[in-house]
């Protein structure tokens, strides 16, 4: 899985674009983030410009799978094919 395909999981499982962003940042009110730095990739809990349950993968796969697994726990998504 990549940033692309994740964004159309999302998009058909309804969830909204104000939960998450796919290019990372901290100025969000509560928002599951995702972002590149350096060689890794970062999964994260953005809100008043503090990260939490941050989590560092070495590729983008690992990361978006993370995400997606932590938003369908998190915001009770069903499965999406």
């Amino acid at each position: 899985m990549n940033i692309e395909r994740l964004h159309e999981f999302l998009t058909r499982a309804g969830v909204p674009e104000d939960a998450y962003s796919l290019r990372g940042g901290t100025n969000w009110n509560g928002r599951y983030c995702i972002d590149s730095e350096g060689n890794s990739w970062v999964v994260y809990f953005a809100e008043n410009g503090l990260r939490s349950r941050l989590s560092t993968f070495e590729a983008e796969a690992e990361a978006c799978e993370a995400l997606f697994a932590w938003l369908k726990r998190d915001l009770g998504l069903a499965e999406t094919e």
